[in-house]
């Protein structure tokens, strides 16, 4: 199924103790400044889900859109849930509501 965002070939959630970090990889063949721009108004959408999906939690969002260079023409792009306690239930909601947002954008 595509992707609601032309670009994004991929996602991956990984847990650290205090945080929850949702990676999203684009496809930039170009390597163009309007793709580079594209990526990072997407990755800021995705950022906003996330806020508002966690209004109730005390964490901290944070976005690295600076689209990061990992081989080829793929870059990516890290948006990063500080978690407020960082206990067992508060990861879980982490990862499953990055998962729905995750589920969201792939369309």
């Amino acid at each position: 199924m595509a992707s609601k965002m032309k670009n994004l070939i991929g996602t991956g959630i990984r847990k650290g103790e205090y945080n929850v970090e949702f990676t999203m990889v684009w496809n930039d063949p170009a390597d163009s400044a309007a793709t580079f721009r594209k990526i990072q108004a997407d990755t800021y959408r995705v950022a906003a889900a996330v806020a508002e999906g966690s209004v109730g939690d005390r964490w901290c969002i944070n976005v690295d859109a600076g689209c990061s260079y990992i081989g080829g023409t793929r870059k990516a792009t890290v948006i990063k849930i500080e978690l407020a306690e960082g206990d067992a239930g508060e990861m879980a909601r982490a990862k499953a509501l990055l998962r729905m947002v995750a589920t969201d954008i792939k369309g």
